[in-house]
């Protein structure tokens, strides 16, 4: 019993280091595994359902799978493709709240871009001001190579836990939420523009094209098991050649008879 369930702990441990602090992630992928669901659930109701012929269900199962790959695709690609647009918006500091401001401001955080530099991205930069005052503290702790030690008094290493908490709480408790929630936004609009927009047109696009590969695939098949009906020469009909041999010259004057 207890491999199973430490299998499970870990299966949730995971699950919620992954989403805990993204929901937009978790939205994306439950969307794509609900489509794919109803999906399998569409194709398997084909399949067992005894009032479609075998041949409606070789033409039905191939395009429930085609169209299931296209709204899969779609809702995917445009969803994902929005949400890091709307998370690039928050991390670019173009949509920012006045106290995710104030902060980068007072500790020195770039939160607008300057002409000439590269984009800042607010998420980024926090982190790495953690890393780098957790710097300061590895090198002031080394006891084996003195040359890289900083005799700091404690008062400053206290200052720099401080510091390192104060990034720490206002990354978890402002900013991933914030970047979270517009990731949120996207996904939703994601959604909306893929189900609505996106798919229908490529799916009537698709069905189109598969509806004129019938018609003409069926024209043929009509063509080929209709019956053969051979062209009968007519034996009475009088030719040119008849009429001339039917002539008869006479030696008395010069009408023909």
């Amino acid at each position: 019993m207890s491999a199973p369930t430490n299998l499970f702990d870990k299966i949730k441990t995971s699950l919620f280091k992954s989403y805990s602090n993204d929901a937009g992630k978790m939205l994306l992928h439950t969307g794509a595994l609900a489509w794919a669901t109803s999906a399998v659930a569409q194709i398997v109701g084909i399949i067992n359902n005894d009032k479609i012929s075998k041949e409606q269900k070789k033409f039905l199962v191939p395009q429930e799978m085609a169209d299931a790959f296209v709204n899969i695709l779609s809702f995917y690609i445009v969803t994902d493709s929005i949400q890091n647009f709307t998370k690039k918006l928050a991390s670019s500091g173009k949509i920012i709240t006045p106290a995710i401001k104030k902060f980068c401001f007072d500790h020195g955080i770039k939160f607008e871009r300057i002409k000439g530099e590269d984009t800042p991205n607010i998420g980024s930069a926090i982190l790495n001001k953690v890393k780098e005052y957790k710097s300061l503290k590895t090198l002031n702790i080394n006891e084996k190579d003195k040359t890289l030690s900083l005799e700091l008094p404690e008062e400053k290493l206290n200052l720099i836990d401080g510091e390192i908490d104060k990034l720490n709480d206002f990354y978890d408790k402002k900013y991933s939420p914030f970047e979270s929630g517009l990731k949120i936004v996207g996904n939703i609009a994601g959604a909306v523009i893929s189900s609505n927009i996106i798919t229908p047109i490529i799916r009537n696009k698709f069905a189109a094209n598969k509806q004129k590969q019938d018609i003409a695939q069926e024209k043929l098949e009509n063509a080929a098991l209709a019956p053969y009906t051979p062209v009968v020469p007519a034996q009475n009909r009088v030719g040119i050649d008849d009429y001339k041999s039917k002539i008869v010259n006479t030696s008395s004057g010069s009408m023909r008879i």
